[in-house]
C-alpha cells in the first residue's frame, strides 16, 4: 500500500471519528441545556433568534434618531457635517448605518449589499411600533434598530443602525472550551494510533536511509548500500532509496565538476595576471623612458605617449570585457529586450562598420536576401556587441599576405529563426582548435602571443550573449581559407 493511500485512510478515519464525536457531544450538550435534541430547523432558529442591540449600541443610535426627528431634511444632504460626524462615530463602533429615502437607499456602510437591503428592508411604520429586529443582508444576519419619519415633502424616510449577528460565537464562548477539550482528547488518542502505523511503515525505513546520508556527509561518495529489510516499508520509500542512489551519483559528478571549476578558476587568475601584466609592463617601460629623458625630441616624446595611450586603452578594453564576462557568467546582467526589424538593424550596423573596416584595409559587404522582413525580440546593445566581437575577430585573424581582405555580413531565414553570419577570408582555424574557440582566453594559438590582438574573451562573451537570447552558434572554418561564425535568433513575427 502506498504512503498516499495510508495517509488518506488515516485522515478520513480521523475526520469521520471527529465528526461523530462532535455530533454526539453537541447532542448531549443540547439535551442537557434544553431538555431535548432540537431538529436542524429549530437549532437554526435558536442560534439566530432576534435580539435587540446592547445599551451602548442603542446609545449610538439615539443621536442619529434625534437628528432625523428634529431636522428630517438634514439627512438629504449626505455631506452635512453633523450627519457625517454622527455616521463616523457610529461606524467606529463596528456598527453599520443605512438611510432610506422613499424607495431608494441613499446611504449604506461598507460591507452591506444595496440590492439585498432593498429586498429585505423592514416596511415603513410611521408609528415606529417595531423598531428593532434581525435582517438578512447577502446571507448574513444583522441586528438592527430603525426610526421611520417623514421629511418636509412628506416622503417616507428611514434610518437604521445594524450590527452583525454573532449569537453562534457566543454559544461557542459558553461551551467551546469543553467541546475543544473533548475533541483534543479524542484526536490525541487517534493520533497515537496513526503514529504507530506511520512509524512502522515510514519512519523506521527512513531511519535506515538516514544512516546512508550520514555516510555521505563524511565525504564518502562511493557506492552506498541502502538496506530496506522492513517488509512493511511503503513503495514510495523504496523509490526514495533509488532516487537517493541517483542523487549520490549526481553529487559525485558535481564534486568532479567543482574540482574542474576550481582548476579553471586558477587558470583564469593566471590568464588574467598574464594579460594584465603585459600592457602594464610596457606602459611602465615607456613611462620610465620618458622620466629618464630617452625621448630627446618632441616627435619621439609624442610617439612614447601615443604608445602609452594605446596600451592603456587596450588594458581598459580587457578589463571591460573581463567585467562583462563575469557579469554574464554570474547572470547579473540586465537585458532590455524589444521587438526589432532584423534587416533594418543589420543595415544600420553594417553602415557603422564599413568605414572602420575600410580604414584597416578590409572590405565589409552584406548579403541580406529577399525574404520578408523578420522581427525578433533582442537587446540592441548586446546583439551589436555580438556582431562587433565577431567582426573584430575577423580583423584580428585576417591574412596579411592577401591583397584583398573581406568580411561578409549575411542574413538568412528559416520558418522560425533568423541566422546572422559573419564570414571572412582570413587565416582560418585549425580543426583541432575549433572545439575550444569559444572558451575564455582562448586565442587559437598555444603560445598566447597577443601580437594579433584580442583579449581572448570576445568569442566567450559572444557565446554567453547568444545563449541569453535563446540562440545557438555554428562554426565553420578551413585553415588558410577563412572562417564562418553564425548564430540564430528566434523569429518573433513575420510582416510583409
Amino acid at each position: 500500500m502506498t504512503i498516499k493511500m495510508r495517509f488518506l485512510i488515516s485522515y478520513l478515519g480521523g475526520i469521520i471519528v471527529t465528526l461523530l464525536s462532535l455530533f454526539l457531544i453537541s447532542s448531549i450538550t443540547l439535551f442537557v441545556v434544553t431538555g431535548s435534541v432540537p431538529s436542524p430547523n429549530n437549532l437554526y432558529k435558536m442560534i439566530t433568534r432576534e435580539r435587540s442591540l446592547s445599551l451602548e449600541e442603542e446609545g449610538a443610535f439615539l443621536e442619529l434618531r434625534l437628528l432625523a426627528k428634529n431636522e428630517p431634511d438634514s439627512l438629504k444632504n449626505l455631506e452635512n457635517p453633523e450627519l457625517v460626524k454622527i455616521i463616523q462615530e457610529i461606524e467606529q463602533q463596528n456598527l453599520a448605518v443605512v438611510i432610506r429615502q422613499g424607495e431608494d437607499i441613499s446611504y449604506y456602510s461598507n460591507g452591506l449589499v444595496e440590492k439585498s437591503l432593498l429586498a429585505h428592508f423592514p416596511i415603513y411604520e410611521p408609528n415606529n411600533l417595531k423598531v428593532n429586529g434581525t435582517i438578512d443582508n447577502a446571507g448574513r444576519l444583522y441586528r438592527y434598530m430603525k426610526f421611520d419619519f417623514k421629511d418636509s415633502s412628506q416622503m417616507a424616510n428611514s434610518v437604521m443602525v445594524l450590527k452583525k449577528e454573532n449569537t453562534f460565537v457566543e454559544f461557542l464562548q459558553k461551551w467551546g472550551l469543553l467541546i475543544s477539550g473533548l475533541i483534543i482528547l479524542i484526536a490525541l488518542i487517534f493520533v497515537q494510533l496513526f503514529n504507530r502505523s506511520i512509524t512502522k511503515t515510514i519512519i523506521e525505513p527512513l531511519d535506515q536511509l538516514k544512516k546512508s546520508t550520514e555516510t555521505m556527509k563524511t565525504g564518502n561518495l562511493e557506492s552506498i548500500e541502502v538496506p530496506l529489510d522492513n517488509e512493511y516499508a511503503a513503495n514510495e520509500i523504496k523509490e526514495l532509496a533509488d532516487s537517493f542512489e541517483e542523487m549520490r551519483l549526481q553529487v559525485k559528478q558535481s564534486a568532479i565538476e567543482q574540482k574542474r571549476y576550481e582548476e579553471n578558476r586558477k587558470e583564469l587568475i593566471a590568464n588574467i595576471s598574464h594579460d594584465l601584466k603585459t600592457p602594464i609592463t610596457s606602459i611602465i617601460g615607456y613611462v620610465e623612458g620618458l622620466q629618464d629623458g630617452v625621448a630627446t625630441t618632441k616627435e619621439k616624446e609624442a610617439q612614447y605617449l601615443a604608445t602609452i595611450h594605446k596600451k592603456a586603452t587596450s588594458l581598459n578594453h580587457l578589463i571591460e570585457e573581463l567585467f562583462l564576462y563575469s557579469k554574464l557568467d554570474l547572470q547579473k546582467i540586465g537585458f532590455n529586450f524589444e521587438e526589432v526589424n532584423i534587416r533594418q538593424f543589420l543595415v544600420h550596423i553594417s553602415e557603422e562598420y564599413q568605414m572602420e573596416l575600410a580604414n584597416q584595409g578590409t572590405h565589409l559587404s552584406t548579403e541580406f536576401g529577399e525574404e520578408h522582413e523578420a522581427y525578433c525580440l533582442i537587446d540592441r546593445e548586446q546583439v551589436n556587441r555580438i556582431l562587433g566581437n565577431l567582426i573584430q575577430n575577423s580583423l584580428n585573424f585576417r591574412d596579411m599576405g592577401k591583397e584583398f581582405n573581406q568580411v561578409i555580413l549575411r542574413l538568412t531565414q528559416t520558418e522560425s529563426k533568423v541566422w546572422i553570419e559573419v564570414e571572412d577570408n582570413g587565416i582560418g582555424i585549425d580543426e583541432e582548435q575549433q572545439a575550444f574557440i569559444f572558451d575564455r582566453f582562448y586565442r587559437g594559438e598555444s603560445s598566447r602571443n597577443i601580437a594579433m590582438g584580442g583579449s581572448g574573451l570576445g568569442l566567450a562573451i559572444v557565446k554567453q550573449l547568444v545563449e541569453a537570447h535563446g540562440g545557438t552558434l555554428q562554426l565553420n572554418s578551413i585553415k588558410d581559407q577563412g572562417t564562418k561564425i553564425a548564430f540564430c535568433l528566434n523569429k518573433l513575427v513575420e510582416k510583409e
